[in-house]
């Protein structure tokens, strides 16, 4: 038996972004590996970053892990254990485990089963003759001639095979999963992250100003993925007003709407200095506050990307910054 991933626009050529193997301390990131293979018109193709997947690819993977970008921006990671045919309409996965997230609507076959997915992170492992579909974000419609289940993420994961109506597994069986599915994530020893150099503007009442002004200012960004649809996210850097200048440090969570987007809570720390003129000295200031936090990010290419950050709170006074960073992912 085989499981189908067909979509509803057909995927294009893709890349090796990533690739792991193991060591005796874990997954550890390589450049080159031996424990995956690229089978191309019968002919195996040395498996490197950076090397092009095309259509009709047969691969294979024994102790090594890969994850490939196709040129719509959408990506697969292939684990241990793992066929998989790429295809003009889609992926044909044999039998192994793969984390998808993906965008568009697609549809998943296994048989006589299928999933009709829109947007969404999830797991599917398959070991003939059932799999089963595990949901980190988005909505997954699974049926076949037997019945139909919705996965959410107040029931986010289904078994399924040809004989029986999808059904959702038991808790114990469902922390298995997720346990199992947490454990690949953490042992990549390459969490998927993000960091950029962010331009600033906007209007706020710094330390030291009685009125808002506008200010400008520049930052560094990072963002780290967590499994599911949260991730976390920091900023640090400067803004300037014609009368003070600050250093805030932004630290937050973020999650998820869809591939691009996302909204979350921050926590903010200002660092300044102020000077008491009667006593004749300057001192540092520490002032805290809190923020709501919208991003969304273009692809500029397989690496690089372009943030648009839109943040309004409160820390000295009420605040807003519009950014635009530009980021390495």
């Amino acid at each position: 038996m085989t499981l189908l991933l067909l979509l509803a626009s057909a995927w294009a050529d893709g890349t090796v972004v990533a690739l792991w193997e193991s060591d005796s301390r874990g997954w550890a990131s390589v450049e080159q590996a031996g424990e995956v293979r690229l089978i191309r018109d019968g002919q195996t193709v040395p498996v490197a970053v950076g090397v092009a997947v095309q259509e009709t690819d047969l691969i294979q993977t024994d102790r090594g892990r890969v994850e490939l970008e196709l040129d719509d921006g959408q990506r697969i990671t292939v684990y241990e254990g793992t066929e998989l045919t790429l295809e003009s309409w889609g992926v044909l996965q044999e039998i192994g485990t793969i984390f998808y997230r993906v965008r568009e609507t697609f549809e998943v076959h296994y048989g006589t089963t299928e999933a009709l997915v829109e947007g969404t992170r999830f797991w599917v492992s398959a070991t003939p003759p059932s799999g089963s579909v595990v949901l980190e974000e988005g909505q997954v419609r699974v049926r076949n001639p037997q019945g139909e289940l919705v996965l959410t993420p107040r029931s986010p994961a289904a078994t399924f095979s040809d004989d029986t109506a999808p059904q959702p597994p038991d808790r114990t069986a469902l922390r298995q999963a997720r346990h199992s599915h947490w454990l690949a994530w953490s042992q990549r020893r390459r969490i998927p992250t993000q960091l950029g150099i962010m331009t600033l503007s906007g209007v706020g009442k710094q330390r030291g100003q009685t009125t808002t002004s506008a200010r400008l200012g520049v930052a560094v960004t990072g963002r780290v993925e967590l499994p599911g649809p949260l991730a976390l996210t920091a900023a640090s850097g400067l803004t300037n007003t014609t009368q003070t200048s600050q250093f805030p440090t932004d630290v937050g969570l973020v999650y998820a709407l869809g591939r691009s987007g996302g909204i979350g809570l921050q926590g903010r720390m200002e660092l300044g200095s102020e000077i008491d003129c009667a006593a004749g000295v300057q001192r540092s200031t520490a002032r805290f506050g809190g923020s709501a936090v919208g991003t969304t990010t273009l692809p500029l290419s397989s690496r690089l990307g372009a943030e648009v950050r839109v943040v309004a709170g409160w820390a000295e006074g009420p605040w807003g910054d519009v950014g635009l960073a530009l980021v390495l992912q």
